[in-house]
């Protein structure tokens, strides 16, 4: 499962869930480019998050342990 947020001047607000990355990537695609908002995509398990904005898009793993 992925949840797609939009970036608002109030923060993050959700906009979507998908159960595909695919489609929930090409969806926050499409509605970026449509509006020019920022918007973001997070895994349900919160291992991996994309950033889409007008200027591109980037995602990134996130680490499963965290070393202090």
């Amino acid at each position: 499962m992925f949840i797609i947020e939009g970036l608002t001047d109030n923060g993050w607000s959700f906009e979507a869930r998908h159960d595909s990355r695919d489609n929930a990537f090409w969806h926050a695609r499409a509605k970026s480019d449509a509006t020019g908002r920022t918007f973001r995509l997070i895994s349900q398990d919160q291992q991996m998050v994309c950033l889409l904005t007008s200027k591109g898009s980037d995602c990134w793993g996130m680490e499963s342990e965290l070393v202090a």
